[in-house]
Order: C-alpha cells, then sequence, then structure tokens
C-alpha cells in the first residue's frame, strides 16, 4: 500500500490569547478539554452547547467561562479570534467553520483536522517553557507519546530559563546585550546542573562570569549597537 502524499507542514505559533474571546461551540468532553486548555492561557472563554458535561458546568458555576444553554446559531463567534466546533453534528461544525472563515477567526474542526486552520499540539509546560508537538492531525497519539518523552528532558530546564531570563533582563537594563554565540558557548553542562539543582544564585555567576570573560558584550552607545 502507498504512503500518502504528505500534506503542507503546518506553520508553529505561541500565540498570546490573554483577555481575547475565544469560543468553543459543544458541550461534551471534547469541547471541555478545549475550553479548559484556553483557561489555562488566561481566554475569555463562551462555550454554546444545549447541554453541558459535568465539567464545564463546574467551570461556568465557578464563573471560569461564559455559557450559553442554546444550540450554536450564526453570530455566535462576533469578536472571536478562535472558534473550536466540537459538536457531533457534522453540519453544525461546518457552519461554525464558515462564520469563522468569514468573520476572520481561525476555526479548529474536532476529529476532521482537514476541515479547520489549525489543529492543537500535545504540549508540555515547565514554568515559563513550553514545548508543543504537533502531527497536522495525522496521530495526537504518537504527539502525545513525542512529548511525554521530551518532557522527561525538560527537568532543570525551566529554572535555567528563569535564570537566562534575569540576567537578559539585567543586560537590557545597562544597555547591553550579546551575541547567540556567545549565550550558547555561555549555557554550559555546569550552568545547566546548578540551574536544575536549585541552585540559582551559582548558575546565574557561573553564566554571569561566562559572558564577561566572552568579550561578547555589544555596548550601545548613540542608539546604534556596535
Amino acid at each position: 500500500m502507498a504512503a500518502p502524499a504528505p500534506a503542507a507542514p503546518p506553520y508553529p505559533l505561541a500565540l498570546t490569547l490573554a483577555g481575547r474571546r475565544c469560543v468553543v461551540v459543544g458541550g461534551g468532553a471534547v469541547a471541555e478539554r478545549k475550553a479548559r486548555g484556553l483557561l489555562a492561557v488566561g481566554a475569555a472563554v463562551t462555550v454554546i452547547a444545549p447541554r453541558l458535561a459535568p465539567g464545564l458546568r463546574a467551570l461556568a458555576d465557578a464563573g471560569a467561562l461564559t455559557v450559553a444553554e442554546r444550540p450554536y446559531a450564526p453570530g455566535d463567534l462576533a469578536g472571536a479570534v478562535l472558534a473550536f466546533a466540537a459538536t457531533d453534528r457534522r453540519e453544525v461544525n461546518a457552519a461554525v467553520a464558515a462564520e469563522a472563515r468569514a468573520s476572520g477567526a481561525l476555526v479548529n474542526v474536532a476529529d476532521a483536522p482537514g476541515e479547520g486552520d489549525f489543529t492543537l499540539p500535545a504540549v508540555a509546560r515547565r514554568g515559563g517553557l513550553t514545548v508543543a508537538v504537533a502531527t497536522a492531525g495525522e496521530s495526537p497519539l504518537v504527539a502525545s507519546l513525542v512529548r511525554d518523552r521530551l518532557a522527561e528532558c525538560l527537568a532543570g530546564y525551566d529554572a535555567l530559563l528563569d535564570v537566562v531570563a534575569a540576567l537578559r533582563a539585567e543586560a537590557r537594563a545597562t544597555g547591553r546585550r550579546y551575541p547567540p554565540a556567545v549565550w550558547r558557548a555561555a549555557l554550559t553542562p555546569e550552568v545547566v546542573a546548578l540551574a536544575a539543582a536549585g541552585r540559582a544564585d551559582e548558575a546565574a555567576a557561573r553564566l554571569r562570569a561566562a559572558l564577561d570573560e566572552s568579550g561578547g558584550w555589544a555596548v550601545r552607545q548613540s542608539g546604534r549597537w556596535r
């Protein structure tokens, strides 16, 4: 059996959705997963469905999201930046997708990745570090398996991110910056190990010393970098 022709790969993005309207049409377990994922990043979530799964009902009762307990109707996506068609009726999902495209919102269609604009990756988060694995909707299971394997490798890197972020802020405050190659060379296994062990101050001191010794400062003068 010949393998299917590969589809165009998805374009990866990290969207900032805090406070932005996202609409989930559907009230079952799939819709609940979509809603919880959106709430986790601070989106303003509206769920539209005639019936709600217990988990969605609990979120609504807690005031975590807005609910319209009725069937989807045209106009429900007004002002939304993302829409999720997560009902068990294909004609409803198609109508949601059509309205989303007409209004300029991107749409995800549950169980039919080819009918939407984006799929949801399998995500692992460690502090401010986010790793996402996408398969263009071909196999969420494979994506989750790869995600879990990668998550095992992330231990300590969230602490390292905090150290690097603090030093970058320090550099910006003094009008300086380092070339990427200098940062990469300075992030030695020792620095990573110190951060992972919770010894952030020592990791920062080692990293700062390595940067200073590199001679890689680019000093800002007269509005220009040299």
